[in-house]
């Protein structure tokens, strides 16, 4: 999924947070997240085919030609994130006690690499966690990023509802503005709102790019396992630490596209 089709998470994730500043924030972080998720796909075979625009090759891992998932691979890819989360917590935690234990001291050799080893552990979970339970890094790093993709796409998509439905909201209150209105100057004021915002509506839409064949596949797949916007909300907020978080955005994002307050 290409990067301008975040404006429709950047959407999405202005329901779920009060502060405009938090929303750019997060759809920056979800922009770096899923370009590094890209960059780590399994090495350089990978990355000459994510130039070409192809993610298929992985490792040693040969990918198929149709991008789709399989059950067993979504259910492997839960297994190993939840083992990664531990890692990731412990990593975060042995990093936490470092600095407050070096507070206002200068770090020895021992400090850097004993840092390191803990930033590997955050860093590296996901890797470490396949490899701890015996399944093909390869193949979990391909599928790490088909699970993202399609999950950036299921929240595009409960976007865009949420999105809708707001514009519906302006719409009708100017619409409620216009027949209101206490003279022709001012009704003529409302109509040119009006106009702007059909326009701008039109303008989103057309410009939307469509989600592939396997996108569609696989995000009903992963549907099936869990909701489909969990993997990207996890990448927001890695570690075991923000479980509450990540289920309460995953409920936030569904009352925002059913249109509940």
């Amino acid at each position: 999924m290409r990067r301008r089709n975040l404006f429709l998470i950047a959407l999405s994730l202005s329901f779920l947070f009060s502060s405009a500043c938090k929303v750019k924030e997060l759809v920056a972080k979800a922009s770096a997240a899923a370009q590094d998720a890209k960059d780590r796909a399994a090495g350089p075979a990978s990355a000459a085919a994510h130039a070409s625009g192809n993610s298929a090759g992985a490792g040693d891992y040969a990918a198929p030609a149709d991008g789709h998932l399989t059950g067993t691979e979504v259910e492997n890819y839960i297994k190993i994130r939840q083992r990664a989360k531990q890692y990731e917590e412990a990593g975060r935690h042995d990093l936490e006690q470092r600095m407050k234990a070096r507070e206002g001291k200068e770090p020895s050799l021992g400090d850097w690499v004993g840092s390191m080893g803990a930033m590997q552990n955050v860093v590296l979970s996901d890797s470490k966690a396949a490899k701890d339970l015996g399944y093909n890094v390869g193949e979990y790093e391909w599928v790490r990023q088909q699970m993202i993709d399609a999950s950036m796409a299921a929240a595009a998509d409960q976007g865009k509802i949420a999105g809708l439905k707001l514009a519906d909201k302006e719409r009708a209150a100017l619409q409620n503005s216009l027949d209101t209105a206490p003279d022709e100057s001012s009704k003529e004021i409302y109509r040119g709102m009006m106009a702007d915002a059909d326009k701008n509506r039109k303008e989103a839409l057309a410009a939307e790019e469509p989600q592939s064949p396997a996108v569609i596949y696989n995000k009903q797949l992963i549907a099936k396992y869990e909701d489909a916007t969990r993997p990207i909300m996890e990448l927001f907020m890695k570690g075991t630490g923000h479980e509450d978080e990540i289920t309460k955005g995953i409920k936030d994002l569904q009352k925002a596209a059913s249109g509940t307050p």
